[in-house]
């Protein structure tokens, strides 16, 4: 309802009223009355008023350009809940599926600085690919960490970002290749829903095993980029399946096995333990991987070579002493026999036990690394 402030009739006047609607002159009363009632309220994603989600932040300011925002969301996992500044993507109708995203993670693995926290160099074990890494409990960037004492993420370096800790129902998966600039211009690209939320990714990362989360397989993909063929280890007859549902449009099939739909795996996170659905078989010591599909059942047909690594991000494999890790598999593959570029040739990889990756085929000079987002 309107009322008589400044001088003047009208109803509260917002921070985001152009500049020609605001008139009047306005006494400390009628400014502190408009507060009371949201008036002059700073534009959400502002140190003044961060907002909840790149979703509000788009709502509040129809036409916002993607770059980073001040965010701060009660619902955020502990540890994360402050005020935190992240990078929002404000999505197109093609690569990005016009949706408002929140970046969760990014991994640049043709920058010098993805394999540190911080700026501080570490061991292989502890660099960025690893297995523990993704079990951190805030945002963290590794090399810069704050502008203005407030949390700040080079976005354009690795950092593990806000969105990591934070509800979700969609996830998107940004994949990096040799021709790739950055965040408006990626490689094959994909997207997984589901209908509510399941808490944020960091504790879906670390928690139950074999979380089956996605419903009805691959949502969109973006293609233009690398990696939209389905490949094979052609070393190892017995795996026949080894397209990546998240970068590869086709179907794939091998020595007269029935081809399988790429798009129809859902996402599967943390398959961590011993008696992993995704263990392959059942002589591996353990197969372990953060994200990966339902594609890489030990039940499906075709995955059943012993030596197998799944596909996915954030991976560990070991059987009778042979083993490694890297942070992203294009496909199932041997981890003796890394054929058919399966592995990019800057991946941080980590071998344990003698002839792990013994590169019979040489390493993808193509593939730079992915980005993690959530909506």
């Amino acid at each position: 309802m309107g009322r008589w402030l400044g001088g003047v009739f009208g109803n509260t006047k917002l921070a985001t009223d152009p500049q020609a609607s605001v008139t009047g002159r306005y006494t400390i009363s009628d400014q502190y009355y408009m507060r009371q009632e949201g008036g002059w309220l700073a534009p959400a994603g502002t140190a003044d008023r961060p907002a909840v989600s790149a979703a509000e932040v788009v709502t509040d300011h129809p036409g916002a350009t993607s770059g980073v925002y001040h965010m701060q969301n009660s619902n955020a996992r502990t540890g994360a809940t402050g005020t935190y500044i992240n990078y929002c993507l404000f999505g197109d109708s093609n690569k990005h599926f016009n949706i408002a995203w929140n970046l969760a993670m990014n991994i640049r693995f043709d920058q010098s600085n993805w394999k540190t926290y911080t700026g501080a160099s570490k061991g292989n074990n502890t660099s960025a690919y690893h297995w523990n890494k993704w079990t951190v409990n805030a945002p963290e960037n590794l090399s810069t960490n704050q502008v203005g004492g407030v949390d700040k993420f080079d976005y354009t370096q690795s950092c593990i970002g806000w969105g990591y800790f934070t509800p979700f129902t969609k996830i998107m998966i940004m994949t990096y290749s040799d021709h790739t600039t950055g965040f408006s211009d990626p490689g094959a690209t994909a997207y997984y829903e589901r209908a509510s939320s399941s808490g944020n990714l960091r504790d879906l990362l670390s928690g139950s095993t074999d979380n089956v989360w996605s419903s009805g397989g691959r949502q969109g993909l973006y293609t233009d980029g690398n990696l939209t063929s389905a490949t094979w280890n052609s070393a190892r007859d017995q795996q026949q399946y080894t397209g990546n549902p998240w970068t590869q449009t086709q179907s794939t099939g091998n020595h007269n096995m029935s081809a399988l739909t790429l798009s129809t795996y859902n996402l599967v996170f943390n398959t961590g333990v011993d008696s992993s659905s995704y263990k392959t078989t059942g002589t591996c010591d353990y197969n372990w991987t953060r994200i990966t599909t339902t594609m890489c059942s030990n039940s499906q047909t075709g995955n059943g070579y012993p030596h197998v690594m799944q596909h996915g991000l954030g991976l560990l494999h070991q059987e009778a002493g042979y083993g490694g890790s890297k942070m992203y598999s294009l496909g199932q593959d041997s981890y003796c026999d890394n054929t058919n570029s399966h592995t990019a040739t800057n991946d941080h990889r980590h071998n344990s036990g003698s002839n792990a990756f013994c590169n019979s085929g040489g390493w993808n000079a193509t593939v730079n690394g992915f980005s993690i987002w959530v909506a």
